[in-house]
């Protein structure tokens, strides 16, 4: 009985150790401060209680970094980082810096690189050997001291667009957007935003309140798995919107679908509840309403100099044929 108490006991130690709260305000002072301090005081500028008050440091403290007698500066007691605060700096920096690259680091990753610094350093370290990384305790301290880093999930990027987004190409490009705006004398209100989305039909419910411990909780919706609905919308610079174009994906459209949705809003049919060709007729009656952009954009692409915004409009007028109905 006195060995499960024990064991118990250990366990919560364990859990407590990541949730720890100081119960003093020793060493609350800055390490950068501290460090200041003792060059300050090495140099002959200041002596010892002079450069105490001066900093705000404690006097006892600065003569103990002055004669460098302590071993990992800033950490009280027998407990100590594994690596000291230059090591993980870089590695802070490094973190940053991939993630710049678009190649950031996932949480293995780091305890991999943790346990290669150590291991190349000849730094003693308690990480797991047969595993070739640092724990999850470690990692939680490293994110506990470097609170500028966190952990996020990435947006997909491709090759692509991470190759053609730099400085050079981001210059040129609005340059020749800003000499375009200036000789067709495109004014905000013929600077439209065009995009598709999809809308599922069932709601994903939030949390409840249920009984802890029950295996399976349950919401009413309108059914378990939805349709996509295509929504495509158009807004202008000035803050003007084009009602927008709901496809449903169904073989004849009914108005009733439409119950509840924004006035004049324009509902079509697709059998795979996308934008088709055959949507080109049915949205000639949009034309009007974005005849000033449409305008513009042919008259840009009808340049014989081939810009990319030319390219990209044409790309464009492709993929949102009712801006370009003739």
């Amino acid at each position: 009985m006195v060995a499960v108490c024990h064991y118990r006991m250990y366990i919560i130690f364990l859990q407590m150790v990541r949730r720890y709260h100081r119960k003093t305000a020793r060493a609350s002072w800055d390490l950068k401060q501290m460090e200041l301090a003792a060059e300050s005081v090495r140099s002959g500028e200041l002596s010892i209680r002079e450069a105490a008050t001066t900093y705000g440091v404690p006097k006892s403290t600065l003569e103990r970094h002055k004669n460098k007698k302590l071993l990992s500066p800033g950490c009280l007691g027998r407990f100590r980082p594994t690596l000291d605060v230059q090591f993980e700096t870089e590695l802070a920096d490094y973190c940053k810096e991939m993630q710049n690259r678009l190649f950031g680091l996932t949480i293995l990753d780091l305890r991999k690189m943790a346990y290669q610094l150590a291991e190349k350093n000849n730094i003693d370290h308690n990480f797991d050997s047969e595993r070739k990384m640092a724990g999850r305790d470690w990692v939680f301290g490293f994110f506990r001291r470097h609170p500028e880093l966190s952990l996020r999930t990435p947006e997909p990027t491709s090759i692509g667009r991470a190759v053609g987004f730099n400085h050079v190409q981001v210059e040129r490009f609005y340059d020749i957007l800003e000499e375009t705006y200036g000789k067709h004398h495109i004014n905000p209100s013929h600077i439209w935003n065009v995009d598709e989305t999809g809308l599922t039909s069932v709601h994903r419910p939030g949390k409840v309140i249920a009984k802890r411990g029950q295996r399976q909780v349950g919401k009413i919706t309108s059914g378990e798995r939805g349709k996509t609905i295509t929504a495509i919308c158009a807004m202008n610079a000035t803050g003007s919107y084009v009602p927008p174009t709901l496809i449903f994906p169904r073989v004849n459209m009914n108005d009733r679908l439409l119950y509840g949705a924004p006035p004049e809003t324009q509902g079509l049919a697709s059998k795979s509840g996308w934008v088709d060709t055959k949507h080109r007729s049915e949205l000639k009656e949009r034309r009007q309403v974005v005849r000033v952009v449409a305008d513009a954009v042919l008259k840009m692409c009808s340049n014989p100099r081939k810009t990319e915004l030319a390219v990209a409009a044409k790309a464009m007028a492709k993929v949102y044929p009712q801006l370009f109905c003739k």
